[in-house]
């Protein structure tokens, strides 16, 4: 988190600011995943998830996605240079998700 001087002289003690590293925008100007590409089919686009992760997130943080479905967040961490866990319930999409990794050359040998 950025460090918050403001507050940190108000109270002496050395604080950081919460939130976002920006204003996030209420829109995004993203390309939707076509039907023919999607894995799942509520699959976000990958360039959406790099924008949110770049004001949410900071280079080597984890990003917890609990509802992977097809792993897009997971694989746009990775791409941003982030830690990522994914959970997943639905075999078939673990499955999915594998393939979507191992295409990318990103395997991984803790696969659950």
């Amino acid at each position: 988190m950025r460090y918050d001087k403001k507050k940190s002289d108000d109270t002496g003690e050395k604080c950081f600011m919460s939130g976002c590293k920006g204003m996030i925008p209420t829109a995004f100007d993203v390309q939707a995943v076509s039907k023919k590409d999607r894995i799942h089919q509520s699959e976000l686009p990958i360039a959406l998830c790099e924008q949110i992760l770049d004001y949410v997130t900071y280079e080597g943080e984890v990003v917890l996605d609990s509802f992977a479905a097809s792993g897009v967040v997971g694989e746009a961490a990775l791409m941003m240079k982030r830690n990522c866990i994914l959970i997943e319930i639905l075999k078939e999409n673990i499955e999915k998700t594998k393939q979507r990794f191992e295409s990318k050359m990103w395997v991984s040998d803790s696969w659950g």
